[in-house]
């Protein structure tokens, strides 16, 4: 019997909008072409810096700080499709700020 060698690749800490633009084109591109079948991704994929800093509720330049790097992180999930997702550090302080709130 022949098995078929599963494709996957693995990837993370790309932080956001503190994504390198260059290495997230790098990895889209080897992707297209290698065509895992699995899709790991090892966190870190928001950075979050304001959570960390403390947004207040009156802070309009860290809300707005921290869409854009929600944003950032969602559309690497939306070409990227994940099909196994770990956390990591910064995944988890979205998950007490959360909690805490």
């Amino acid at each position: 019997m022949s098995s078929k060698p599963i494709r996957w690749v693995a990837a993370g800490d790309n932080h956001g909008d503190k994504g390198d633009p260059e290495s997230l084109a790098a990895l889209k591109a080897f992707c297209a072409d290698y065509k895992p079948d699995v899709r790991i991704h090892l966190g870190d994929c928001f950075d979050l810096r304001s959570l960390r800093r403390g947004v207040g509720a009156n802070d309009a330049e860290a809300a707005e700080s921290l869409k854009a790097d929600i944003e950032a992180g969602i559309e690497m999930l939306r070409w990227y499709r994940p099909t196994v997702y770990l956390w990591g550090n910064h995944e988890h302080r979205l998950d007490h700020a959360i909690a805490t709130s």
